[in-house]
């Protein structure tokens, strides 16, 4: 990208700013906003010029998991992960739970050594790392609750399953 002018940002290599372009880049995922579209379709061809193979997803309203809504009435972006979020619930057969505005205790979880071993076919460490991405992203209102239940990854208990 440093030939083609880009210069990455001083908060985040990964974002690479040029007058009228934005581009992100996550490991083998690229996203690119521009002004003009004839922008992005010319820095697409430079890419694919210096032997990129490119596939293009379209317009730029979801990236990574995270869907982009906008509304140009009250100027606001809205983030989220509703497919991510139906997926954790599914990994831990959850479907039918109740919603609730408070995620969590304000009482840290305890170590529970006597407590019965987790017996579920489901994936703590799994599910774990699913509501870690969530809480990073789009969800912060869940941190706290998920950071108790991931220092109990190396070995959970049930009381740590349905914390």
């Amino acid at each position: 990208f440093d030939e083609l002018g880009f210069i990455p940002s001083n908060l985040d290599p990964c974002l690479l700013l040029k007058p009228g372009i934005i581009v992100v880049v996550y490991c083998d995922d690229c996203g690119i906003g521009c002004k003009n579209p004839n922008d992005a379709e010319k820095l697409i061809k430079n890419l694919e010029d210096k032997g990129f193979k490119l596939t293009r997803k379209g317009t730029f309203t979801e990236f990574l998991g995270i869907k982009f809504e906008t509304n140009e009435k009250n100027g606001t972006i809205t983030l989220s992960q509703k497919r991510l979020v139906d997926k954790t619930l599914a990994a831990a057969d959850m479907t039918d739970c109740n919603p609730n505005f408070i995620p969590a205790s304000t009482t840290a979880l305890g170590l529970d050594p006597e407590g019965e071993p987790m017996t579920e076919t489901r994936n703590y460490r799994s599910i774990v790392g699913m509501l870690q991405y969530l809480a990073g992203n789009t969800c912060p209102d869940i941190s706290y609750a998920v950071s108790q239940i991931a220092r109990f990854s190396a070995n959970p208990k049930k009381s740590h399953a349905t914390a």
